[in-house]
């Protein structure tokens, strides 16, 4: 298969999928930061608004959107039921925790999209565990990777 026959393949995949339930996922961390780390405090995390703001936007284009933070509620199996994408934020220090959801999610055959912080600086590392990465501010490029 050429490389052009592959990202038309890709392409067709996406236009299948675009319209179903999209779930958005921070992984789990556990960083060291100094003297306020989760290291020292378990429960002290500090939740990102990237992905609430994303799914507002998926809502407004038409489609549904669901936002998980593993670190308020382990991430399983069953918050993959009907879910037609997974998009992942990953940082590098919680790379790992995200390419395990990805398997999950890829195990049911389920296309996964990486963003945040550590998928653009290595997409050869993160496009071994999904099917896309997004660049830059995913606000703008996440709804163009649907349309």
């Amino acid at each position: 298969m050429t490389t052009s026959q592959s990202r038309h393949r890709r392409t067709e995949r996406v236009r299948r999928w675009k319209r179903g339930r999209i779930v958005l996922v921070y992984p789990a961390s556990s960083r060291y930061s100094g003297f306020m780390s989760t290291n020292r405090y378990p429960l002290l995390f500090t939740s990102h608004a990237g992905l609430p703001i994303l799914a507002e936007i998926l809502h407004r284009d038409g489609h549904s959107a669901t936002v998980y933070d593993d670190n308020v509620t382990p991430f399983t199996h069953a918050f993959l039921d009907g879910a037609s994408m997974v998009g992942i934020s990953i940082e590098t220090l919680w790379a790992t925790r995200g390419y395990e959801i990805a398997r999950m999610a890829r195990e049911k055959g389920i296309p996964v999209v990486f963003g945040g912080a550590h998928a653009p600086l290595d997409p050869d590392d993160a496009l071994q565990h999904g099917d896309y990465v997004v660049r830059n501010e995913g606000e703008k490029t996440f709804p163009d990777l649907l349309d």
